[in-house]
């Protein structure tokens, strides 16, 4: 029982979302200055099996190509890249 509780609280901590807004002092700093931003690769997409977990690590470099393949054939876009970048500029020039 005295794991279990450890268990739950271990899972249940860390899941708060927090927000810290800026300073009158340092949004004042900001005034003038421009955001650059940049975008980087996507991670690779790992569609893990059963077939090919059995296979260790070529089973997880097949994984990685078959999951990069359908990322690519589907067209699929990482909508934590641009979501971030525009929600992050939006907030900071509308101070």
């Amino acid at each position: 029982m005295k794991y279990l509780v450890l268990v739950a609280i271990a899972m249940l901590t860390g899941c708060a979302t927090t927000t810290t807004p800026i300073s009158a002092e340092n949004a004042q700093k900001l005034t003038g200055e421009s955001l650059v931003t940049a975008k980087r690769e996507s991670p690779d997409f790992v569609a893990m099996t059963s077939t090919k977990g059995m296979f260790a690590l070529v089973g997880a470099f097949t994984a990685i190509s078959a999951g990069n393949e359908l990322v690519e054939s589907n067209n699929i876009e990482d909508p934590a890249a641009d979501r971030c970048v525009d929600e992050f500029s939006t907030e900071l020039f509308r101070l």
